[in-house]
C-alpha cells in the first residue's frame, strides 16, 4: 500500500477516535434523551470506522500524529472544543463547525487514495459521515430547548 494512502488512513482513524471522545463525553453530559441518543449514534459510528481501519491489512503502521496535510483549523478545533457544564449548548455549533470542516477535508483526502478498494471503502465511510453531520445540525436546535431536565 502507498505511503499517502496509509498517511489518509491514519488521519481518518485519528479524528474519528477524538470525534467519538467528544461525542461520548457530551452525550453523558446532555440531559436531553434525543440529545444523547444522536451523540451515541455518532460515537458509535466512528467507532466502526476505526474497527474498519484497523482489519485493513497494512494499516498496522499506525501514527499517533495526524499528517501534515490536516488543516490547523481542524487540528486547533479538536484541542479547543469546550465542554464545561456552562457550555454544553454552545458546544453544538463548535461541533457542527469542526464536523463541516473535517468532512470536506476527508472527502478530499479519500478522492486521492489510490487503491480503489479501499478508496470505495472510505468514500462509504464519509458518506455515514455526512448523515451524521446532518443529525448533529439537528441537534443545534434541540439543545436550545434546554440541556438540564430538571427545569433549571
Amino acid at each position: 500500500m502507498l505511503t499517502q494512502d496509509l498517511k489518509i488512513i491514519n488521519d481518518v482513524r485519528l479524528l474519528s477516535l477524538n470525534a467519538r471522545e467528544v461525542y461520548d463525553e457530551l452525550s453523558k453530559r446532555l440531559s436531553n434523551q434525543q440529545a444523547r441518543n444522536v451523540l451515541k449514534r455518532l460515537a458509535k459510528h466512528r467507532m466502526e470506522i476505526v474497527r474498519a481501519i484497523a482489519n485493513e491489512g497494512n494499516a498496522k503502521a499506525q501514527c499517533d500524529q495526524l499528517s501534515e496535510s490536516v488543516p490547523e483549523s481542524i487540528r486547533n478545533e479538536n484541542k479547543h472544543i469546550d465542554l464545561d457544564d456552562e457550555n454544553l449548548v454552545e458546544a453544538i455549533p463548535s461541533l457542527i463547525a469542526r464536523e463541516r470542516r473535517e468532512i470536506m477535508f476527508l472527502r478530499n483526502e479519500v478522492k486521492r487514495i489510490k487503491n480503489y478498494t479501499l478508496r470505495y471503502r472510505l468514500s462509504s465511510f464519509v458518506a455515514t459521515l455526512q448523515m451524521d453531520f446532518d443529525q448533529l445540525q439537528s441537534l443545534a436546535a434541540v439543545t436550545k430547548t434546554g440541556t438540564n431536565g430538571d427545569g433549571k
